[in-house]
This record gives structure tokens, C-alpha cells and sequence, in this order.
């Protein structure tokens, strides 16, 4: 899982905070840190309540996702949804605050980049104002990174999660792509690089593999986030180079997925715990990025048995988010889930795919549970119209 972590507003970032040799670690062996980072991390997916700093410090506002006017088009949608994040949320220093006064961690900003990109690469977008602002918001990543890698936060001492560090890398690739920057793509193939070292080479643990969830010894949990979407960041980057060890990393990380954490209705379960057992909550965006992860290998191999795979994971996760009103699930959690679809689509038309996402932002967008973090619910809000314009 990745939502949001909070703390108190401690004045500007640096512009980069690089720890030598690339450690990834505090040290002072941070076990307040850790109970904090982790600890506010996982309450905040488990509360749908969060409590605001004084107003002086934050937006003293409410988030509510919005009552989409059917007269105005979604990509227009999308272009002012984001442009009130930048107005609600954004720091002197360019960077986004949340609406407890802090600056935004590293997982609600790589929701934010990923909406401009979305933005800008919408269609009949206006592109040169588009890719401005995701120059600007790739310009500012190195407020968060640490050696290699992205901490959660701007501030020294923060965790580094392999989740995070995938989504940032991620959003390098569709802007390198998007920008016509290749130095963007060299920037993800080295982050890549070091989640790699996150891969569990334990002999004594239970069904031994998988991405750990967090850089540390502390936290040995190994998640469906972490592991299928570095598949689809090992796939993208193959696709991007050709380079035949990425396509090897994503055939391991995606079976390990499919071996350790699937089950019987077809669906994924969240992780495995430090002691084997298995945390059995179904996550949306867990699902789509094994959707994405068995086309993109499709794509590579040629094998129709993962088109297979792919067509039959998404009709099993639309049926079963359909069937239960998408409950409990973040709208960051099911926009991600529509975005790997789109993988598919591209793939293998989908016409089920437009029809899914207007009946979700017409009938669940607006009840679904919040993330604790208002960045990331309004990041949602932008990916979902900004994929309503593409899909439509």
C-alpha cells in the first residue's frame, strides 16, 4: 500500500539532500522516524478521518471530489481540476503542501506529476503549457531524494519505500516520453537498479521473493505494490531499451505475484508479512497493475497466454469493484486501476473500459474513501477526467 504519511510543517526543503554512498538510511537508526512514517502511513489507509493542524498551517478546507458539469469537457475538466491544486495546494518553492500544512510526501507528489502528465498529454491539450509544468514538477524531485533513491519526505530521515521510488520512476518514463528527454529515462533505469536490491533473497522466508514494501530491516513486509509494479517498471523500461534483463526482472517479479499472493476468484491479495502470513485486502490499483504488467509482457514475448492473463484479471476485478460499489477503496487507488487498464486497451480494445470509468465517476467518485492526504484525492480526480477525455 502507499498512502499518504504525515508529520508537521518544518519550513523550506533543500533543493537536493544526496546522503554519500547512497545510504539509505538515518543515522541515528530512526525509531521514531519509523514509527511515524509507518505508522501514520498505515493509519491513514485504515481511517477515513484524519485531523487538520491549526488553520495557520493548512488548508482550512474540506476536499470533495467534484460534481462534473456534463456540459463542460473532461479534458477541460482535468486542466481546472489541476489548476486549483496548484492554486490550493502549492508552496513559494513550487512544491505541494497537504491539507495538514506539511509539505506532501513523495507518493502524493508522484500522483500530482502523474495528473500533469495527463493533463498535458490529453487530448487537444494545450501541450507547450502541459509539459512546462511537468518540466517544473521533474525539476523538483530532488527534494526528495537521498543517494539513488526518494525518501517519503523532503525532510532528512525519511523512509525510503520501494512503492514510492516506483511510482516516481514511472512518472520518468511517460515524461521522458512525453518531454523527448531520454536523460529522464537514464534517471528511472538507476532508480530501477536500486529496487532491485529490494527483492527478498531470504532462504528461511515463506514463499521466498518479492519487493519489500520499505528500505529497512524493520519493515519485511512484501507487497503486491511494490512487486508488480516494479514488474511494469522493469517491462516499461525493456520496451524503452530492449535491454533483455528488464524483461527478465518482469517475468520474476510478475510470477512471484501470481505464485505468492493470488487468489482463487482470480484477484490479488495485498502482501506477506514478515511471518508468511497473508494480508488478504484486495486493493484496486494492486489489480490493474497486473493487468498492465501481463500485457506489457504480452507485448514483449508474443505470448497469447498473458493477453490471457490480462483480459481475464481485468473482466474479474471490474466484476468484483463493480459488484460491491468500489467500497472502501481510495479514488487515487481506482484511477490507478483505469490507468493500467488503459494498457490493456491499447493493447486489445476494451469498449468496456469507457463505460467502467463513467459509471465509476458518476456514480462511486464522489463517496469513495479517503486517502488521508487531500493531494492525492484531487490528483485522482484530475487522472480520472483526464482519462474520460481519452477514452471517450
Amino acid at each position: 500500500m502507499g498512502p499518504e504519511r504525515r508529520g508537521t510543517f518544518v519550513g523550506p526543503p533543500a533543493e537536493s539532500r544526496e546522503s554519500a554512498g547512497g545510504s539509505t538510511e538515518d543515522s541515528a537508526g530512526w525509531p521514531g522516524s519509523l514509527a511515524l512514517a509507518l505508522g501514520a502511513r498505515i493509519l491513514c489507509v485504515a481511517a477515513a478521518l484524519f485531523t487538520f493542524l491549526p488553520a495557520a498551517l493548512a488548508v482550512a478546507r474540506p476536499w470533495h471530489a467534484p460534481h462534473r458539469r456534463p456540459a463542460e469537457p473532461a479534458r477541460e475538466q482535468a486542466a481546472d481540476l489541476y489548476a486549483s491544486i496548484v492554486r490550493d495546494l502549492g508552496t513559494d518553492g513550487g512544491l505541494f503542501r497537504d491539507a495538514n500544512g506539511d509539505y506532501a510526501h513523495a507518493w502524493p507528489f508522484s500522483q500530482a506529476l502523474a495528473a500533469a502528465i495527463a493533463v498535458a498529454a490529453a487530448p487537444g491539450a494545450d501541450g507547450r503549457t502541459g509539459r512546462t509544468e511537468v518540466r517544473r514538477l521533474v525539476d523538483l524531485l530532488p527534494s526528495y531524494r537521498a543517494g539513488t533513491a526518494y525518501r517519503d519526505s523532503v525532510r532528512p530521515g525519511g523512509l525510503h519505500f520501494f512503492d514510492d521510488n516506483e511510482w516516481l520512476a514511472l512518472d520518468l518514463v511517460d515524461a521522458s516520453q512525453l518531454l523527448h528527454d531520454r536523460t529522464l529515462l537514464v534517471r528511472a533505469e538507476r532508480i530501477f537498479g536500486w529496487i532491485t536490491s529490494g527483492w527478498d533473497a531470504s532462504a528461511g522466508d515463506a514463499c521466498r521473493g518479492g519487493v519489500y514494501w520499505a528500505n529497512t530491516p524493520k519493515v519485511r513486509d512484501r507487497n503486491a505494490v511494490s512487486t508488480a509494479n516494479g514488474a511494469v517498471l522493469a517491462l516499461e523500461l525493456y520496451r524503452a531499451t530492449s535491454r533483455p534483463g528488464y524483461l527478465a526482472w518482469g517475468k520474476r517479479m510478475y510470477a512471484w505475484v501470481r505464485t505468492c499472493l493470488a487468489d482463487h476468484d482470480g484477484l490479488f491479495f495485498d502482501h506477506l508479512d514478515s511471518r508468511g502470513r497473508i494480508d488478504q485486502t484486495k486493493w484496486a490499483y494492486n489489480q490493474g497493475a497486473m493487468v498492465a504488467a501481463s500485457t506489457l509482457l504480452h507485448t514483449a514475448t508474443g505470448s497469447a497466454a498473458y493477453l490471457h492473463d490480462a483480459t481475464t484479471l481485468a473482466d474479474a476485478a471490474l466484476r468484483y469493484f463493480d459488484s460491491n460499489g468500489y467500497t472502501g477503496q481510495p479514488a487515487i487507488f481506482v484511477a490507478i486501476f483505469f490507468r493500467y487498464l488503459e494498457v490493456l486497451d491499447r493493447d486489445t480494445p476494451q469498449p468496456r473500459l469507457a463505460v467502467a470509468l463513467s459509471r465509476y465517476v458518476t456514480t462511486h467518485e464522489a463517496a469513495a474513501r479517503p486517502s488521508g492526504s487531500e493531494l492525492l484525492d484531487r490528483a485522482a480526480s484530475v487522472q480520472l477526467a483526464a482519462m474520460l477525455a481519452r477514452v471517450n
